[in-house]
């Protein structure tokens, strides 16, 4: 399975905690807030600004209908001001240089720890089936040779069969039943015509 495979898989799924928890601590890791100078005061909101301002512009960008920054403002539950939310997007996307466009590739390597659970469980699928494939294919190779081997003993059974009627005695005549003697006529008349 290829990544881009595994990808597709992924889009599908529904969100799950482990997906928040990498989210955000990819977030944390990738937009680092430098410990401030001592005299310096800094926002208490300023991670909460950076991963909401994160949040905006990735719905924006993926999605056609996104909600407006006035609803991200109530969704902060009053801790960010519309003016905040405002500020923080153009913050963002100004460090972005506007450019919010991502490629199947990075979304890959960026994405590659939830992918690599999807494509190891898709190669044991693959295993599972080419083994009960295998299985299939032995027993039928088993089953053909055995019908072959049954095959075979029936007609050397019924050769030796058709032989020892040649040299029947009266008696071990007479106690065969009435079919079996008219096809035993039949093969030593066609025996006594083939010797004339």
């Amino acid at each position: 399975m290829s990544d881009k495979e595994a990808l597709k898989i992924f889009s599908r799924q529904p969100v799950s905690q482990d997906m928040v928890n990498f989210l955000v601590a990819t977030t944390n890791s990738i937009i680092q807030v430098k410990p401030s100078k001592r005299n310096h005061h800094r926002m208490e909101t300023t991670r909460h600004r950076i991963f909401l301002s994160a949040l905006i512009v990735a719905a924006k960008s993926l999605n056609d209908s996104s909600p407006l920054n006035k609803h991200w403002t109530k969704y902060t539950d009053g801790l960010l001001t519309l003016e905040e939310v405002n500020l923080a997007e153009r913050e963002l996307l100004n460090i972005l240089n506007w450019k919010t466009n991502i490629t199947k590739e990075e979304l890959i390597i960026s994405l590659y720890p939830f992918l690599q659970p999807i494509i190891r469980q898709h190669e044991e699928y693959i295993q599972h089936q080419q083994y009960k494939i295998r299985m299939m294919q032995k027993s039928k190779a088993v089953g053909s040779s055995n019908s072959i081997e049954s095959k075979l003993s029936l007609h050397s059974s019924s050769s030796s069969e058709s032989l020892y009627s040649d040299n029947l005695s009266e008696s071990s005549y007479n106690s065969i039943p009435i079919k079996k003697k008219r096809s035993m006529i039949s093969i030593v008349d066609s025996t006594i015509l083939y010797k004339n």
